[in-house]
């Protein structure tokens, strides 16, 4: 088990939202967490001898330290290695501040850390020292001592190959010094083996991984343009609709209206069902409007991925990273695509109803263009007419037909007066209607 450190976690988060946010499937070596008393320094309890650099706090990544114990020191009786609450020899006193053996009262002294040997107190909070080695550490270190205090055969293996000395020879112990030598080369060289294939494998992992990358940025680079382009389509689409829709007239509108809404209504369930979509490859030919993107489980995998057997993968942060703005790119295409549809179909609906209302209003407007042209006409006969009434009699007439302008000019006036004698002739024949005899 190896224990790990991380800081400035807030106080209102208590011992099960802890455990919750940090022992979760996104740390799987991690088993416990707990705060170190009232502080914001929390400890983690791993699985092994690993410590990673980053733990997963929630959603949030933050940096993961070596845990090291102080070194406890008893004020009591001076000496290390206890607290002074379980000191076992309170009678025996000694300066906390220079060491020395039950010190009178009026004692002068100048500080010495029994740790480190520099001017302090002991075990103060300047003092470097008084932190223990962290479990890795020290486990490396005994495991070090033990293998030099060891004189069996298997520590002289683990060191390497033992000489061959004339106490050996003389204990018959021929058989022992000559195949320790073969049996510590072997134990050695297959560990290198492993070792040699293992960062074989690891750096080829490495390089897929790049590779990936690389064809990841180029995917988005190419999603970005792609996504300005339609932008800049989709604005000048709108700006021709709304050219256009100035001009038509109410009624013309009504109907591409409602195109509208169908194709928002179209638009809304196309985003309920939309799915989660992956960005190809490098190679990969730009998909048409409206198709289905491919989806990681239809990419075979290559041959050399086959034919050399790997690790399981473990997702890093960056790969989920790196698919998240995948999907968000696949998103924003995708959307940007159905509305570019949308507004292609309404503009196309749009221009055929109008050109069907031209059609329908053109013989209307024509007849009465026709009316109109005869209107004007009938208005040039009226004032040709009006100007022949008002001029002089006899004027522009030959000196021959002077004589009879009279006489066409006095027919109204006759006609006149011939209807007037008559209606007079009618009011004298009929009686009066309240005449008494």
């Amino acid at each position: 088990m190896a224990n790990g450190i991380i800081r400035n976690i807030p106080l209102t988060y208590t011992q099960d939202q802890l455990v919750h946010a940090l022992v979760n499937t996104r740390n799987p070596s991690l088993t416990y967490a707990k705060r170190l008393g009232s502080t914001t320094t929390v400890i983690l309890l791993y699985e092994g001898n690993r410590v990673p650099t980053w733990v997963y706090f929630n959603s949030v990544m933050i940096r993961v330290s070596l845990y090291r114990k102080q070194i406890d020191f008893c004020k009591e009786c001076g000496r290390l290695g206890h607290r002074p609450d379980v000191c076992r020899r309170p009678e025996v006193k000694l300066c906390p501040i220079c060491g020395s053996k039950n010190p009178s009262s009026e004692h002068e002294c100048t500080p010495k850390c029994q740790i480190c040997g520099e001017a302090h107190h002991t075990a103060d909070r300047t003092c470097k020292a008084k932190y223990k080695g962290a479990v890795i550490v020290r486990r490396k270190e005994n495991a070090e001592v033990a293998r030099d205090r060891d004189p069996t055969p298997d520590g002289a293996l683990a060191r390497g190959p033992r000489r061959l000395t004339w106490s050996d020879i003389v204990a018959k112990r021929d058989g022992d010094s000559v195949q320790s030598p073969l049996l510590s080369g072997s134990l050695r060289a297959a560990p290198d083996r492993d070792l040699a294939a293992r960062m074989e494998n690891v750096e080829k992992v490495n390089k897929e991984l790049r590779e990936e990358l690389t064809r990841a940025r180029k995917q988005n680079e190419k999603s970005l343009r792609k996504i300005e382009d339609l932008q800049q389509t989709l604005n000048e689409l709108l700006k021709r609709m709304g050219e256009s829709s100035v001009g038509i007239p109410s009624s013309c509108t009504s109907a591409p209206r409602g195109a509208a809404e169908r194709g928002d209504a179209t638009a809304t369930r196309g985003e309920e069902g939309e799915k989660d979509m992956c960005c190809g490859g490098e190679d990969e030919a730009p998909a048409e409007v409206g198709s289905k993107r491919k989806s990681p489980s239809d990419v075979q995998p290559s041959k050399d991925v086959d034919n050399h057997a790997q690790e399981p993968k473990r997702p890093r942060p960056g790969d989920r990273k790196i698919y998240a703005i995948e999907e968000m790119v696949n998103k924003l295409t995708n959307k940007t695509e159905r509305m570019f549809e949308t507004l292609l179909t309404r503009l196309n609906e749009s221009n055929a109803e109008r050109n069907a209302q031209y059609a329908a209003v053109n013989p209307q407007l024509a007849a009465v263009n026709n009316r109109i042209e005869d209107l004007e006409r009938g208005t040039v006969q009226l004032q040709q007419q009006q100007q022949e009434r008002h001029e002089p009699a006899g004027g522009g007439l030959p000196l021959s037909q002077v004589v009879n302008v009279p006489t066409i000019l006095n027919r109204g006036h006759n006609a006149n007066a011939t209807h007037n004698d008559r209606r007079d002739a009618r009011i004298v024949a009929s009686p009066p209607p309240n005449t008494f005899d």
